[in-house]
C-alpha cells in the first residue's frame, strides 16, 4: 500500500488546502502596484459602473518577465 504524505500535495493538517500564509499579505513588484489598487476598489467600482473604464486604463505587466514565487503568482491569480 502506498502511502501519501499531505506536504506532497499542499495540503496541510491546519489548513488543508488553504495556503498557510495569507496571499493578501504577499508583496508583489511595483510593476503590480496599479493592478492591486484597481483590485482593492473593485466593489466601488461595481457600485458605481465606472468598472469597464478602471479595467480599460490598466496598464499591460507582462507576468513573464517579473521574477514571481508560488505565493505571488497565488496573489496575481485572485486581483486579475
Amino acid at each position: 500500500m502506498t502511502t501519501f504524505k499531505l506536504e506532497d500535495y499542499d495540503v496541510s493538517r491546519e489548513w488543508g488546502f488553504l495556503p498557510t500564509i495569507p496571499p493578501a499579505s504577499v508583496q508583489l513588484p511595483q510593476a503590480f502596484q496599479q493592478v492591486q489598487e484597481t483590485a482593492a476598489l473593485l466593489p466601488k467600482l461595481l457600485i458605481t459602473g465606472k468598472i469597464r473604464s478602471a479595467l480599460e486604463d490598466l496598464t499591460f505587466v507582462d507576468a513573464d518577465k517579473e521574477k514571481l514565487d508560488q505565493m505571488q503568482l497565488g496573489r496575481l491569480m485572485q486581483i486579475y
